[in-house]
């Protein structure tokens, strides 16, 4: 008499079923980590934003006005009479998010050098900010307009 060994497998269904879990879980991961960098470009143009403010702020005190929009190159060292104001102009965080594309970062001078802009856009925005375009002048940033 043969004695028949049992053999142990998993079905066709029961591979399909695991499979189908792991694409499930796969897809929430990635879509979480989607609006999880969003969010770190959010915060690094705000920062960007901080950051161009500062030496703005810096150089109006240094020359009694702000610097022509001609004078400033994304990517780039600022310099002006040998004081480095920042040491590389702030570019956009690529990619473009939401609705903003890739807009990048515009400066431009307003009312002969006694004021300025920047434009900027925020995808998620913030606890108190407001997504969408925003502009930043000396008295302070509005978003979400």
């Amino acid at each position: 008499m043969k004695i028949k060994k049992q053999q142990f497998a998993f079905t066709l269904i029961e591979i399909m079923v695991v499979i189908l879990i792991i694409g499930i879980l796969a897809v929430l991961i990635i879509g979480g980590m989607q609006n999880d960098r969003q969010t770190a470009r959010d915060v690094q143009r705000l920062n960007d934003m901080r950051d161009a403010q500062s030496a703005l702020t810096s150089y109006y005190l240094d020359t009694g006005s702000y610097p022509a929009s001609s004078t400033i190159t994304a990517g780039q060292p600022w310099i002006f009479n040998g004081k480095t104001y920042l040491t590389k102009w702030p570019t956009d965080p690529q990619p473009g998010d939401g609705s903003c594309g890739s807009t990048g970062y515009v400066y431009s001078q307003d009312s002969g050098g006694t004021s300025y802009h920047i434009t900027y856009c925020l995808a998620q925005g913030t606890d108190s900010i407001t997504p969408g375009n925003c502009s930043l002048t000396p008295q302070g940033g509005i978003c979400g307009r």
